[in-house]
């Protein structure tokens, strides 16, 4: 049996998915273009902006900060996570069968 899609959940799907999709297509256009305001078509792409961050002593500290975090929490769920894993599909521990 085929299952047909309205129209209209096609079109207001669309229509949903253009306008949460729209302004991070414009953020990104912006962020590589060559200008300090927004332009299109683009003057030109740079990287100029995303350089500019690490000119900044608060912006840098907080993204060493931010790197720092990240790699010591996924280590630590890594340490904790595979052997849980291990012993969960190894032994028996009185779990629920889905867990």
């Amino acid at each position: 049996m085929v299952h047909r899609v309205h129209p209209l959940l096609i079109a207001f799907a669309v229509c949903v998915f253009f306008f949460l999709l729209a302004p991070l297509v414009i953020i990104i256009g912006s962020a590589f273009s060559d200008t300090s305001y927004l332009t299109f078509p683009p003057q030109g792409l740079t990287l100029h902006w995303f350089w500019n961050i690490f000119e900044i002593e608060a912006f840098r500290t907080t993204a060493i900060t931010s790197f720092e975090l990240a790699f010591l929490g996924t280590g630590l769920s890594l340490l904790m996570g595979i052997p849980a894993a291990y012993a969960i599909s190894r032994y028996r521990l009185g779990l629920p069968s889905w867990l």
